[in-house]
């Protein structure tokens, strides 16, 4: 029995250099996890002020388009009255109609762009989780009140109303020539 105390208490002094080297791996090990701690930590921060900023950047882009819209109305509506007073064909009429309705499209897919960014930014954040929308086929998660039915009578989107149609401008008379 003593040889066994004995033993025992010479083992740490028999195997110093492992027990360093457990000791000296165990810190590189906390050291490495620190710093992954804060490389996930940098980049969560980086992703999340980059996608702040593109909901910023789409905001702005939506209040310029807008002001591309109100100028592209004022050019349709400055095309029907020179229409009106024959100084210019329906064609420019239906051009400026035509680059309006781009210009709408334009701004609705810009806006869907923001509304993207935003989902984004929060999932960036941390929501969004799968307990949050339980799967159509488990429509009540334990523990969260029940979904809202659908609405099925939604009323369909409707297309941008146009201008009346215009009549027709008389035709020009030329003069006879002498």
């Amino acid at each position: 029995m003593i040889f066994n105390a004995a033993g025992e208490l010479a083992a740490p002094l028999i195997n110093k250099a492992a027990i360093r080297a457990d000791y000296l791996s165990a810190n590189a090990r906390q050291l490495e996890s620190v710093y992954n701690y804060q490389r996930v930590v940098i980049n969560a921060f980086t992703e999340v002020i980059n996608r702040l900023s593109a909901v910023q950047n789409y905001s702005k882009s939506i209040e310029v388009r807008r002001q591309q819209l109100q100028a592209l109305e004022a050019s349709v509506a400055i095309a029907s009255q020179l229409f009106q007073a024959v100084r210019v064909e329906y064609i420019e009429v239906l051009f400026a109609q035509r680059d309006l309705l781009d210009a709408r499209t334009v701004l609705i897919d810009t806006k869907r762009q923001q509304l993207s960014a935003i989902v984004n930014t929060y999932q960036a954040l941390g929501g969004g989780s799968a307990v949050l929308c339980p799967p159509p086929d488990q429509p009540d998660a334990p523990g969260l009140p029940p979904l809202p039915e659908p609405n099925m009578q939604m009323d369909p989107p409707q297309p941008p109303r146009l201008p009346d149609a215009l009549p027709l401008p008389a035709p020009r008379k030329e003069k006879d020539a002498p």
